[in-house]
């Protein structure tokens, strides 16, 4: 019961103060239909059923009209053709004192509930002017329908006003409830995000590439998996000659250049020091290999031109990550060797 109660005051207010009308209105036309017998003959009696008749088709309405269509016009619409319904009900029962009076504090709780306190005020306002009226009206009002209708009424504005404040006071507790969560989430987003993001380049970082490659390996699609080591070439020598400052504008250029070459779905890894990874998975190896190439380049304004080699190594079923970074170390050990050959001529 809490869980359902704390569900529907979360309810958008439009929406909560429709639903909930729709409900109240067609507990009460079964109210009436089944109570009808027993309290006597209504001074109208076809007007009567008349009134529930459109009380319970207006309800069923509102119970089955989608949330978008339960505008705050609507609902205060509803709100207003209610007390009509329930002033037509209490005026053709015969008897001004009717059991039926009731419906009024029910539908000052629910405008408590699930409207403003300037639409709550203005609901117990036309409810004392209608139970007013009401009084007026009745020639042979009697010392007990006199005593029913100032009770209705003060049940009423005691109903209204307490549960508007109950409910104004629950739904800012809500709300700040709300601030403080989406808050914290976006505080653990962070945190999350910055544990897992190389902070020199922006990109992952080793304990992101070991995690995602240990999942990419037990996914179904792993046979797709495509691991590149990246390594950048002569970084010592720049930290040496141009200082760790221009080595760090390599790494960042090299790292650039790497999601430059890579799909939005792959993702690029510095695992420490000059040592970059990429996992792909794409169908086509030799399509991820060119993007890549052996080779990546990176112009730093610092340092000119730098390169990093690449090793790329496709996965195997049930390969564990240590085999396949070692596989895709050796290619990119080759290409470094290629590259050395090449200077050695």
């Amino acid at each position: 019961m809490i869980r359902v109660e704390r569900e529907v005051l979360d309810w958008p207010q439009p929406v909560g103060l429709g639903r909930v009308l729709g409900l109240a209105g067609l507990a009460a036309s079964v109210v009436q239909t089944l109570t009808w017998p027993f309290l006597g003959t209504s001074s109208n009696p076809s007007l009567h059923a008349t009134v529930i008749a459109a009380t319970a088709l207006g309800s069923t309405a509102l119970v089955v009209l989608p949330v978008r269509a339960l505008t705050s016009t609507i609902s205060h619409f509803a709100l207003g053709a209610a007390i009509a319904l329930q002033t037509a009900t209490a005026a053709t029962t015969g008897d001004i004192g009717s059991p039926y009076l009731g419906g009024y504090t029910v539908l000052v709780l629910v405008a408590a509930l699930f409207a403003s306190w300037r639409t709550v005020l203005m609901t117990l306002v036309v409810i004392v002017f209608v139970l007013l009226a009401l009084a007026v009206a009745d020639f042979d009002l009697s010392g007990t329908d006199a005593a029913l209708l100032a009770t209705a009424g003060t049940v009423s504005i005691l109903v209204g006003s307490t549960s508007s404040l109950l409910a104004i006071r629950h739904r800012r507790e809500l709300q700040r409830g709300e601030r403080r969560l989406q808050s914290s989430r976006r505080a653990s987003s962070f945190r999350r995000t910055e544990a897992l993001t190389d902070p020199l380049t922006g990109v992952g970082n080793r304990r992101a590439f070991d995690r995602d490659l240990a999942a990419a390996l037990v996914d179904r699609r792993a046979g797709r998996l495509l691991l590149a080591m990246i390594d950048v070439d002569g970084l010592k020598t720049v930290n040496d000659i141009r200082g760790h400052l221009a080595g760090d504008l390599v790494l960042k250029a090299i790292a650039a250049a790497l999601r430059l070459r890579v799909r939005a779905e792959d993702r690029v890894y510095r695992l420490g020091g000059d040592e970059f990874a990429a996992l792909s998975t794409s169908l086509d190896p030799d399509a991820f290999q060119q993007r890549l190439g052996q080779y990546v380049e990176a112009h730093v304004p610092e340092a000119g031109r730098q390169r990093a080699s690449v090793g790329v190594a496709r996965a195997k079923p049930g390969e564990e990550p240590s085999t396949i970074m070692s596989r895709a170390d050796t290619a990119l050990y080759k290409v470094k060797h290629q590259l050395s050959s090449q200077r050695g001529t």
